[in-house]
């Protein structure tokens, strides 16, 4: 059976959209024949559920749900107005069930011998437990479904993320280069792992009955890249947000033999893992503007600059600890209720770490704030605990 989980928990989105002939139509999920009301993936142009067991939520802000979407607040991946949500694991199932699968008809044969890029964007829900690694990119030569009580589809997809996708600030890219071995026509995604190999981490303890894992998705793409002229598939990326101690992977795959080059906006070291890589790891410890020099095998050179804002507090992590804390409504409109045992301080930050109230009280008024992001911090005899919340009146 189908889920449904009301979460009071709120995301930031950022994510960069990809140049060119893009083989996946619809990619963006902008655009549809009616609007969608939630479970109505095939109100989507171009895009419809694999299986009668399950039907995708597909969320658009015709319908007054963006970005505070019934699984938490989260904005379009590049400012535009729709995307959809997957249930991709459930611990208690050990028929790999409650899985959602989306599926689509390319705009163009995916030839045998030729290499393509594919990529798309994910945010995990920040209201469920469990984070998960093994989610994927089918290309198929048929479009087969999912019919009955079947629910999931265990097999090897041609794309498959390979760590843990516990980011719920930024949509995260999930990219890798294919070369078909046969003509390919249909595009599936979602977890293709069995429950028991599927790669996944209890985050918090939000819903200790519903073990469960669950992602947003948008901006699909599928670029033909055979022969690997310099091209203007890559970019750096857009603005990224981490708190202190946490990584970030900037930039895009490497697919036509550039070479790069990093620097940053504050002197010094780069926080970088590599200056000279497509895709480093950025830790900065301070926010950082980051510039990099793409250099073509025919000489050709473009520039690009991305932004890491480092939050303000060192050793808030989004892994919240699992205490007893709960901090709601979020988003909210007039107040926040703060309910837990054994609370000693309450602290609410602007976006910019400046600290706006330092009380005890389990009751905070936020007529008078501005719409936007704030960051509360629960301090109790044992943990801090941490939680974003956003004001709109």
């Amino acid at each position: 059976m189908k889920r449904t989980i009301a979460i009071l928990v709120f995301t930031l989105s950022l994510c960069n959209n990809a140049k060119a002939q893009n083989l996946v139509p619809n990619s963006s999920f902008e655009i549809y024949d009616t609007c969608p009301n939630l479970e109505q993936i095939n109100y989507a142009i171009g895009w419809k559920s694999y299986s009668d067991y399950a039907e995708p939520e597909y969320y658009d802000s015709c319908a007054s749900t963006v970005p505070y979407t019934d699984k938490g607040y989260q904005k379009d991946c590049f400012q535009g107005r729709g995307y959809v949500g997957l249930f991709m694991f459930d611990k208690n199932d050990p028929n790999n069930g409650d899985r959602d699968y989306i599926i689509s008809q390319l705009s163009d044969t995916l030839k045998n011998g030729k290499k393509y890029l594919a990529s798309m964007y994910v945010s995990r829900s920040e209201g469920v437990d469990y984070g998960v690694a093994t989610i994927g990119m089918l290309f198929t030569d048929t479009s087969t479904h999912l019919s009955g009580t079947q629910t999931s589809i265990i097999t090897i997809p041609q794309v498959k993320n390979n760590y843990l996708l516990i980011d719920t600030l930024n949509w995260i890219l999930i990219q890798d280069t294919v070369v078909m071995t046969s003509n390919k026509y249909y595009l599936t995604i979602g977890n293709f792992n069995t429950t028991v190999s599927s790669d996944t981490t209890k985050l918090t303890n939000y819903w200790p009955s519903f073990p469960i894992s669950y992602y947003f998705l948008d901006d699909v793409s599928v670029y033909d890249v055979t022969g690997g002229a310099c091209n203007n598939y890559w970019d750096a990326g857009l603005t990224k947000y981490i708190t202190v101690g946490d990584s970030i992977r900037l930039g895009a795959i490497n697919t036509d033999n550039s070479t790069y080059t990093w620097i940053n906006s504050t002197g010094g070291g780069t926080y970088l893992n590599s200056n000279n890589d497509a895709r480093p790891w950025a830790q900065p410890t301070v926010t950082t503007t980051y510039y990099v020099t793409k250099t073509c095998p025919n000489n050709n050179v473009f520039k690009d600059t991305v932004t890491v804002y480092v939050d303000f507090v060192a050793g808030i992590k989004q892994l919240t600890s699992e205490i007893s804390v709960n901090v709601y409504p979020n988003p909210s409109k007039d107040k926040i209720y703060i309910e837990g045992k054994e609370i000693e301080g309450i602290k609410l930050f602007d976006i910019l770490g400046k600290e706006i109230i330092s009380t005890k009280e389990k009751e905070i008024d936020v007529t008078g704030f501005k719409n936007g992001v704030y960051f509360i911090q629960v301090q109790t005899n044992q943990n801090t605990y941490t939680q974003k919340i956003i004001v709109q009146h």
